[in-house]
């Protein structure tokens, strides 16, 4: 999060006497607030000038670069700065940073704080501050009414408890620990620092404390937390300080403080001879699905589920974080060997068996697990972080609650996308790509109705390269954005081909990929084709995957609609394998509905298949029509038939074939069935090579 928006939300309103500006690292004005104009009497158009040429003394601007270079941190310093009439004046500063930007708030009254001697401090009766008194063991000793309004504990609740354990979080426990044990131990006084507190609610809230030796001969600590008497500075300070360290759904420690505490047990670990670090990252699977079933807020909340959950069943000193989105990250630095690693991630998984219950609905929840260990897998925390990365995504490929930890050989598996990527790049230039076509015949005349284009590579030394091999390293390198339209281009111009000589109502059905799906300019790509070959659009189908609509629904439901206006026909593909609910479904811009194969796999003769006879008996009620995919055997097409399916796809009419076998089908359009067998393979390769020569 930005520190500017930070400053916004905290200044809702525009007070006179604060005000916010913003600039990059060439020292250019990016935001000034109506706070600044008020100030210092320039309006916005100040922003995109430096601050050397306008609100900086020239005389201040080395020092100043220095600190800005240094990233340097200031609270409440007086910097001079140039007003609109050309007079200089001092204000009470903030300076905070990011990776892009500087963020200044000003302040142009300075408020005085509340400068009480200790000794009226002490009177609980008369002082509105907090009044903590801790042995030197961190035990609660005394603890007054005002402790109670802030904390909602009473006073004998806490008494004799250890007041780290109760009230501080477990990223701040090891430091205020030592910072209160050197207080006793140096003698010191007037100690100040901002740290969160855990209220007995579970609430977290900023406070600003002192630490004071009150008593040295009974080595007695009083803890004074300022509540009341502090300066709208400072209060601005704490929550900027909470809000850059602490994730504002879970209450957890956010990326910026897990890197920071990770780096700090990598550096204790590296220390020891007798201890690992595991480091593991969590995913909730499928978690935009259930955001998109459930809704964002059931969705926010299940984020709170899964960070109390782990908080909670988690030793005290193991740190817990939201480091993304639905992603947790863990560290456990005390690991004695690897058989200790596997019962934490044992645990961990145990944890997510139970479902969640949120407004009396039971939702269970499915995560994968990437986890690592220092320093065996890695030796710094940027490789720490690449391995559990990597051990994650090979997690997702997982079904149900998975994990799995780093290994070596994962590396070789980047390197071997890597080459895969140049070898796409090479692939589109040499037009080593080309298109088989599978038959799409009426389930009652077992007629041709359409086919669907499958995209196949020939590689010059390694020879067919599976789709399953490219096309997932194509998605993620955006290479899919350049296959997918030569898919399109080719199809169109071969089907169109067909229409001319004599087959004008045959369909035709082109994957669509999520990275294409996003793409800005996919609706204007498809009506560029269609006009370039005059190719009808009602023959068209576009199929996505049923978990790409579910990921996407907004914005695929949006673009689906233009498409669909234009008479272009939309199917859902692999459906019955994601998270689709018949509410969903009929609301979505859908024309055809494609079986899975795994649940045509499961048909035999004479058992009932409900999902099958489901999928169709829905389809059919939302006037949707049904295709059957990956059709093998007569039993799977006769059972199909039977319960009304609309047409058949697979082995059992036919492969994948090239054009010039499509172009022989044409003539009576009529296939005959066979059931498939595996040796049948060695045909389809003999028809390969024979096309490739």
């Amino acid at each position: 999060m930005k520190n500017n928006n930070i400053c916004q939300g905290l200044l809702q309103k525009n007070e006179d006497n604060i005000g916010i500006f913003t600039i990059n690292y060439n020292y250019k004005i990016t935001m000034w607030s109506k706070g600044c104009e008020n100030i210092f009497g320039f309006n916005s158009s100040i922003e995109g000038k430096s601050i050397f040429e306008t609100i900086i003394p020239a005389y201040s601007k080395d020092g100043l670069q220095n600190d800005f270079e240094a990233k340097k941190d200031l609270d409440f310093h007086q910097i001079e700065f140039v007003l609109k009439d050309n007079t200089t004046k001092f204000f009470n500063t903030i300076v905070r940073y990011t990776d892009d930007e500087i963020t200044f708030l000003i302040f142009s009254k300075k408020e005085q704080t509340n400068s009480s001697k200790l000794s009226s401090l002490v009177n609980d009766k008369l002082s509105h501050d907090i009044v903590i008194t801790l042995d030197k063991n961190a035990y609660i000793k005394e603890f007054n009414e005002e402790a109670t309004f802030l904390t909602g504990y009473k006073k004998e609740e806490v008494l004799d408890r250890n007041f780290v354990k109760l009230f501080i979080p477990k990223s701040y426990q090891e430091k205020i620990l030592l910072q209160i044990q050197s207080t006793f131990k140096k003698k010191e006084i007037n100690i100040r620092d901002n740290y969160p507190i855990i209220c007995k609610d579970e609430s977290k809230k900023i406070v600003y404390w002192k630490y004071n030796i009150l008593n040295h001969s009974h080595r007695d600590l009083r803890l004074f937390v300022t509540s009341q008497n502090q300066t709208k500075e400072s209060i601005i300070t704490q929550k900027l300080d909470y809000l850059a360290s602490y994730d504002n759904l879970t209450d957890l420690p956010n990326k910026n403080l897990f890197l920071k505490e990770l780096q700090k047990s990598i550096n204790k670990v590296a220390k020891s001879k007798d201890v690992n670090l595991l480091l593991t990252l969590l995913d909730i699977k499928n978690f935009k699905s259930i955001n998109h079933t459930f809704g964002i807020t059931t969705g926010d909340k299940i984020l709170q589920l899964v960070a109390k959950r782990l908080n909670n069943k988690l030793r005290d000193y193991d740190l817990v974080a939201r480091v993304d989105g639905d992603r947790f990250g863990i560290i456990f630095d005390d690991i004695p060997n690897d058989l200790y690693s596997l019962k934490i991630i044992g645990r961990i998984l145990e944890l997510f068996k139970t479902p969640f219950e949120i407004e009396k609905n039971k939702i269970a929840i499915e995560v994968s697990i990437g986890a690592t260990i220092f320093p065996s897998d890695a030796n710094t925390i940027d490789k720490l972080i690449s391995s559990a990365e990597f051990a994650l995504q090979k997690a997702k490929n997982k079904a149900g609650n998975s994990y799995k930890f780093f290994m070596a050989s994962m590396y070789d598996d980047i390197s071997k996308k890597s080459e895969l990527e140049r070898n796409i790049k090479d692939a589109l230039k040499n037009d080593e790509f080309f298109i088989l076509y599978q038959p799409q015949v009426d389930a009652n005349t077992n007629k041709l109705k359409g086919v669907e284009a499958l995209v196949r590579w020939d590689h010059p030394k390694l020879k067919n390269i599976p789709p399953l091999d490219f096309i997932p390293v194509a998605e993620d390198s955006g290479l899919i954005l350049d296959i997918g339209k030569l898919v399109l281009e080719k199809s169109i111009k071969d089907i169109k081909q067909l229409h001319k000589d004599g087959c004008n109502d045959l369909t035709l059905s082109v994957n669509i990929s999520a990275v294409q799906l996003l793409q800005s300019n996919l609706l204007d790509t498809v009506k560029t084709l269609l006009d370039k070959y005059d190719f009808n659009p009602k023959l068209l189908h576009l199929e996505l995957t049923e978990s790409l609509f579910m990921d996407n629904l907004k914005l695929s439901s949006k673009l689906l609609k233009e498409f669909r206006e234009l008479g272009i026909k939309i199917s859902i593909d692999d459906f019955g394998t994601g998270y689709s609910s018949l509410s969903y479904i009929s609301r979505l811009p859908i024309d055809i509905l494609k079986i899975d194969k795994s649940f045509v796999t499961n048909i035999e003769n004479k058992h009932k298949n409900p999902v099958v006879d489901a999928i169709i008996s829905m389809a059919h009620s939302l006037e949707l029509v049904v295709v059957a995919e990956g059709v093998e055997r007569k039993e799977q097409n006769d059972y199909l038939i039977q319960k009304g399916c609309d047409f058949i796809q697979g082995y059992y009419f036919s492969t994948p074939i090239s054009y010039k076998k499509l172009h022989s089908l044409i003539t009576d359009r009529y296939i005959t069935p066979h059931n498939y067998k595996d040796s049948e393979y060695l045909g389809i390769e003999e028809e390969l090579k024979e096309l490739l020569k």
